[in-house]
C-alpha cells in the first residue's frame, strides 16, 4: 500500500527544488533518472482507485484516506506543472507517448464526477481538485510543436483526445453547471477555475 503522507512530503520537497531550478540541464537529469515515470505511476495508481477512494470520502471513518490520496495527487500534478514549464520536458512526454496518460486521468475524474451516487462537496470532488491542473498540462502538450519527423507522436495525442470523448464530458460538465445555477460563482466556490481551464482546453 502507498504511504500517502510520506509520498506527499517527498513530492512537496521535490516541487520546492524544481521551482527554484532554472537550468534545463536539471530538468534533463530529472527525466533521465526516470522521475516522470515514477510520478505517472503514482497518478495512475490513484486514478485506478478513484471510485473506491471517492466512496471512502463519503464515509465518516474513511474520509482521511481520501484526503491523503487527494493531497498526493494534487502534489503530483503540481510537480508535473513545474516540470512541463520546460519545452524539452513537454517534447519528451509527447515523444514517449506518456502525455496521453493525462487524458486518461482527466477522463477518469469526469467519470467519477458523473457516476458518484452521493457526490462529495465541491472542494473534495476529484473533478474540482484534479481537472484544472490536468487540463492545463494537457493544453500545453497539445500546443507544443515537435520536429516534423516526430509529428505522429503529437497527432496520436490529438486523436486520442478526440476519440476518447473528453470534449463531450466537458460539455456535459458545463451543462450540469448551467442547470445548477449561479451558486458555483460564489467567491468560495472552486468551480470557476475548473470551468476556466476547461474553456482554455
Amino acid at each position: 500500500a502507498m504511504n500517502f503522507e510520506r509520498v506527499d512530503s517527498l513530492l512537496e520537497n521535490f516541487c520546492k527544488v524544481l521551482s527554484q531550478s532554472q537550468r534545463e540541464a536539471d530538468y534533463a537529469l530529472v527525466l533521465k533518472q526516470g522521475c516522470a515515470k515514477v510520478a505517472f505511476g503514482i497518478c495512475m495508481r490513484i486514478k485506478d482507485a478513484l471510485g473506491t477512494l471517492t466512496a471512502s470520502g463519503c464515509e465518516k471513518g474513511s474520509a482521511n484516506t481520501w484526503r491523503q490520496a487527494s493531497n498526493v495527487m494534487v502534489s503530483t500534478l503540481k510537480w508535473f506543472g513545474l516540470l512541463c514549464k520546460q519545452q524539452s520536458a513537454r517534447v519528451f512526454l509527447l515523444l514517449t507517448g506518456r502525455a496521453v496518460l493525462f487524458a486518461d486521468l482527466a477522463a477518469a475524474c469526469l467519470d467519477v464526477h458523473f457516476g458518484t451516487g452521493v457526490p462529495l462537496p465541491e472542494a473534495q470532488s476529484a473533478a474540482v481538485l484534479f481537472l484544472p491542473q490536468t487540463l492545463h498540462v494537457l493544453s500545453q502538450h497539445v500546443k507544443q510543436s515537435v520536429p516534423e519527423t516526430a509529428a505522429s507522436s503529437k497527432q496520436a495525442l490529438v486523436e486520442y483526445l478526440l476519440v476518447g470523448g473528453l470534449s463531450e464530458s466537458l460539455r456535459d460538465l458545463f451543462r450540469q453547471v448551467e442547470e445548477r445555477g449561479l451558486r458555483h460563482f460564489d467567491s468560495a466556490s472552486p468551480m470557476p477555475l475548473l470551468l476556466l481551464r476547461a474553456m482554455g482546453f
